[in-house]
């Protein structure tokens, strides 16, 4: 072990300082608070259930903002700033088009509201994603990863091993899921689960590359990063994430996963135990998932079909209405691997401004917005043109609220028997936010100031006795809206780390720690 250590030493970029710690950042995408700590319970994550039991790691949870999805945590979390991303995906009226936020044209703006920004990552390495490709010559000749069985080369025996393993678990999955089988080709067995989605199509093989292919290349640049003593080091494991939309929060493939993950974060663990340098790990989530059957699953019908028919549209032509993620077809619908796969997934689709709206979803938090209105919509000028649309919104049981503005610059949340003013806090009748929890208003007036806000935030039903939602994508757990365990990720961090604040409210607060605990000595 000695001699190792002094191996890694020796090989040692530039980055390296003996003696001084660093941080290590390892986000485990979608999983919740209370997922992971059933998790521990049952023997699930047997590396972080160490660290817990053995009282070296602390965990806790944090509270996501309103837009509970991975581009505005991360954005949050890196930069401490995500203001103007209402969601995954929104219709931005200054560019008519829809913008997605994986798009690097579409977020231009966000970079350069945050350039003056240092960021949780200065002076250290970008975050490891889907499809980051590290330069050979960044990897010098003869580091032990590079040879050893394990390794580099190792990895890539394993990738072409444990790929069709991952197919064939899928099919076996989809088998018992009945109906799903058999749309994924899998004949059907008795057994079925719900609720229950499509996992056909490009799924299984985005499937393998998400839970092996993106798994292993992530862990061995972070290995890279470990062997030259860098510092800060964020990296974004996504399996769990995937595997959870299509499959289910705690379903056995979606826990199997898991159990990988926290292998390998036990072997990064270890590298970073022989580094040159010794490291701070810190392990977070940026969003958990909430389940439940889909709204489509639930009502027969859509959310762009609610929209268009109580706005008695004249007729859905092309270009009039888009609806991204409707059938899981849009990028954060998909996941992150599986949308810069899809041609389908390509943002700035142009919309033509007619009679019809853009209605678009991220997990149960659709947007619907009117090109034909240069600014922000009003409850007047919606109510005046399309009557209909806000009373058959706020009455669907599907629909727990929604916000929009008013002609005195002031906003509402609107509810199925009251209301509730955004700046003052006023409810007339039954508060329409009582089910989201005592900071469910901060939230929606914070995203109420977005540039980008759609002219009705269609808050998705949240069922608090089963802790479920209804995703106006087709995923069994979903996030993106308020509702359930989406809203409250985790955060394990080392026992003798100064605590941070109890409640932590939003990825810009998870920001403050982490630059915190970056600067220590």
């Amino acid at each position: 072990m000695r001699r190792n250590r002094s191996r890694l030493r020796r090989r040692g970029g530039a980055d390296a300082a003996p003696g001084e710690p660093g941080l290590l950042c390892i986000q485990i995408d979608g999983l919740g608070h209370a997922v992971l700590q059933r998790a521990i319970r049952d023997g699930v994550t047997p590396h972080l259930a160490g660290l817990v039991h053995r009282g070296s790691h602390v965990l806790t949870s944090w509270h996501t903002d309103w837009s509970s999805q991975t581009g505005a945590s991360q954005l949050a979390i890196l930069h401490g700033d995500n203001h103007n991303v209402p969601a995954f995906r929104w219709y931005d009226k200054t560019r008519g088009s829809v913008a997605v936020f994986s798009n690097p044209a579409d977020n231009a703006a966000r970079e350069l509201e945050r350039a003056h920004r240092p960021g949780l990552l200065t002076g250290g390495r970008q975050p490891r994603q889907p499809g980051h490709r590290r330069r050979r010559r960044q990897r010098p000749r003869g580091q032990p990863y590079a040879r050893r069985p394990d390794g580099w080369q190792g990895n890539r025996i394993r990738r072409l091993l444990r790929r069709p393993g991952e197919r064939r678990a899928h099919r076996g999955s989809a088998r018992r899921r009945g109906a799903a089988g058999e749309r994924a080709g899998v004949p059907a067995t008795p057994r079925r689960r719900h609720p229950r989605v499509r996992r056909g199509g490009l799924y299984p093989l985005v499937r393998a590359f998400t839970t092996v292919v993106e798994t292993d290349v992530v862990v061995a640049a972070v290995v890279g990063d470990h062997i030259a003593g860098r510092s800060p080091v964020y990296v974004d494991l996504v399996g769990y994430d995937e595997v959870a939309h299509h499959s289910g929060v705690e379903r056995p493939e979606t826990r199997k996963v898991l159990r990988t993950l926290d292998d390998e974060i036990g072997m990064i663990a270890a590298v970073a135990a022989q580094a040159g340098r010794p490291y701070r790990i810190v392990m977070l989530s940026d969003h958990g998932q909430s389940q439940g059957a889909t709204f489509r699953d639930r009502y027969g019908k859509g959310l762009e079909d609610v929209v268009l028919d109580a706005c008695h549209a004249p007729g859905r032509r092309e270009g009039d209405s888009v609806t991204l993620g409707r059938q899981g077809r849009g990028a954060e619908g998909l996941g992150y691997a599986e949308a810069s796969l899809r041609s389908e997934a390509t943002p700035g689709v142009a919309v033509t401004p007619g009679e019809n709206p853009v209605v678009l979803a991220s997990g149960n938090l659709g947007l619907v917005s009117f090109p034909q209105v240069p600014g922000r919509a009003t409850r007047e000028w919606i109510d005046a043109r399309y009557p209909d649309l806000i009373p058959a919104l706020v009455t669907h049981p599907g629909i727990g609220f929604v916000l929009v503005a008013r002609d005195d610059d002031g906003s509402v949340v609107l509810g199925p028997a009251g209301s509730a003013d955004v700046a003052t806090g006023e409810v007339d009748g039954v508060d329409p936010l009582t089910d989201f929890g005592p900071d469910a208003l901060d939230r929606v007036r914070r995203t109420d100031t977005s540039d980008n806000v759609a002219d009705l935030m269609v808050g998705g039903r949240y069922w608090p006795d089963t802790r479920e939602v209804a995703a106006f994508e087709d995923q069994v757990g979903s996030h993106g809206g308020l509702g359930g365990p989406q809203n409250t990720p985790f955060l394990l961090y080392p026992a003798d780390l100064p605590a941070p604040p109890n409640p932590l409210p939003g990825a810009e607060a998870v920001h403050e720690v982490l630059v915190r605990w970056r600067d220590l000595e």
